[in-house]
């Protein structure tokens, strides 16, 4: 009942969801499919009613994370060159959203209070802290190294397709990598504190959990 009053619609049907899994969704952003029948989260805020113990997450590097929002828009294809493509995206509005967006999903505290995350120490204080409490943190660039982890400190049994990619980023003739490395020239990113926690812990559970996995 406590869970419920942070759920989405109960009335929607989320496929071969249960009503424990439905509970765990946040009052974040989300559309419905009506002709699939199904729910798109495309943000998902940590419900903070729920212990961290309990919480499985993952973390992307910010500015991959950047570039699949433009990728999956289709808006990359409006300009040509890296440092065309660089300026088209530093100049989007959506750049300042998704550069700090993992951090407002997973510290859903900071949408109401500013201040955190204009002050880089203690926003790492308590990324970090986050980081260290909840159940396990992946990184999707070391996807199958995080699988593999997972097995490691919960015996969880293998799915078959555990390891496939369901949604490969469709790239269209661009350098990502040298993108990346253009967008890194003038900006430091509120996401990189959050993500330089998860690595942290990330690594260090290899190291205690499984060492074979990487």
């Amino acid at each position: 009942d406590e869970l419920s009053r942070y759920s989405i619609d109960p009335k929607i049907r989320i496929q071969g969801a249960s009503k424990q899994c439905r509970q765990k969704w946040t009052q974040g952003d989300y559309y419905v499919q009506r002709k699939k029948h199904i729910v798109m989260a495309e943000h998902a805020y940590r419900n903070m009613s729920v212990p961290l113990q309990s919480i499985f997450v993952s973390i992307r590097e910010p500015v991959a994370r950047i570039i699949s929002h433009f990728v999956m828009r289709n808006e990359l294809k409006k300009g040509t060159g890296s440092r065309n493509l660089t300026n088209f995206i530093q100049s989007s509005p959506y750049y300042e959203t998704f550069s700090k967006l993992q951090t407002l999903l997973v510290l859903p505290e900071t949408r109401e209070n500013n201040t955190l995350l204009n002050n880089s120490t203690e926003l790492k204080r308590v990324a970090c802290e986050i980081m260290s409490k909840v159940a396990w943190v992946g990184l999707t660039e070391k996807f199958d190294c995080s699988v593999c982890l997972l097995h490691s400190m919960f015996e969880f049994p293998h799915h078959p397709l555990e390891k496939f990619n369901m949604r490969p980023a469709r790239v269209y003739g661009f350098n990502v990598s040298e993108v990346g490395r253009m967008i890194r020239e003038n900006d430091t990113l509120i996401d990189d504190i959050i993500h330089k926690c998860a690595k942290a812990r990330f690594e260090s559970d290899l190291l205690k959990f499984a060492p074979h996995c990487c």
